[in-house]
């Protein structure tokens, strides 16, 4: 979902959602431009939320991206961020100036990317097994939350459509005139 023009109000503090899908927003906040403290504190206080999996807070651009639960609504992570940033005073700003905020550790994450996880892995975190794969019941359940594992069809069109859209395309006409 795209929202370039949602705002999310706070105080004096304006954070705008620049997107978000399921598990996944991004979020301008401009307290953070040219502040890397400021930045590795909210990077920290994020990843320490319930449901909240990886924070990457970039003090240049002035963003905040959110990895977290699918469930996880923008504006409660915007709540989130507001209060870390209140809660920031000067004093606690200084402690995070030279640190490096660790992220948490693939095994304590809920999610970690399939592709960056051993095939024993992948089999343990969907509960499969490498020589029968997922049973029937399994199956079924994953359909009904995830849908269909099929691409979208796309509607044929007959040889003369095709042909007629070829003909009355603007370049088609100007290369005749």
């Amino acid at each position: 979902m795209r929202a370039d023009s949602e705002r999310i109000h706070g105080g004096a503090e304006m954070i705008q959602l620049i997107h978000h899908i399921p598990g996944r927003a991004r979020f301008r906040v401009p307290a953070l431009k040219r502040n890397a403290p400021a930045a590795r504190y909210l990077q920290q206080k994020l990843v320490e939320s319930p449901g909240v999996r990886q924070v990457v807070a970039s003090d240049v651009t002035a963003t905040v991206l959110v990895e977290c639960a699918p469930n996880r609504l923008p504006k409660h992570i915007a709540a989130e961020i507001r209060k870390a940033l209140a809660e920031g005073t000067t004093e606690v700003l200084a402690a995070f100036a030279g640190a490096e905020v660790p992220q948490r550790a693939p095994e304590e994450m809920a999610h970690s990317p399939w592709h960056a996880m051993t095939g024993e892995a992948v089999l343990r975190r969907f509960g499969s097994d490498a020589q029968q794969g997922l049973s029937p019941a399994v199956v079924d359940e994953r359909r009904f939350d995830h849908g269909s594992n099929t691409l979208p069809g796309t509607a044929s069109r007959s040889l003369p459509a095709i042909w007629k859209s070829q003909i009355t395309s603007l370049p088609v006409a100007l290369t005749g005139a």
